[in-house]
């Protein structure tokens, strides 16, 4: 299963921590967003499809599993993009092809 992981500068260490638990249940991580433990490396652009999941991968001891906290952390990302003025958009699959007919 992959499993989508991104972070501005500030959250690389956990980021790849996480990343380093991925890979050894057996799973790929995807890495997105800062390379750099830099503030200047913030919020790079990018695309990354990361959509619906069929089946949430418990994440032990928390009360969410994986596809949850994926979740969650677009929507922040979407936030903090939004809040500072940039641009940011979430396409669905669905509606670009609805547009394209």
């Amino acid at each position: 299963m992959r499993v989508v992981l991104a972070a501005d500068h500030a959250g690389l260490v956990i980021r790849d921590a996480l990343a380093e638990v991925i890979r050894a249940a057996g799973h790929e991580p995807v890495i997105l967003g800062a390379e750099l433990n830099a503030p200047e490396d913030d919020y790079p652009v990018f695309a990354r499809s990361a959509g619906d999941d069929p089946v949430d991968l418990e994440i032990p001891g928390k009360p969410f599993g994986f596809s949850q906290l994926k979740q969650a952390q677009a929507a922040g990302d979407y936030l903090a993009l939004k809040d500072r003025g940039l641009r940011v958009a979430r396409v669905a699959l669905e509606e670009l092809l609805d547009l394209g007919r």
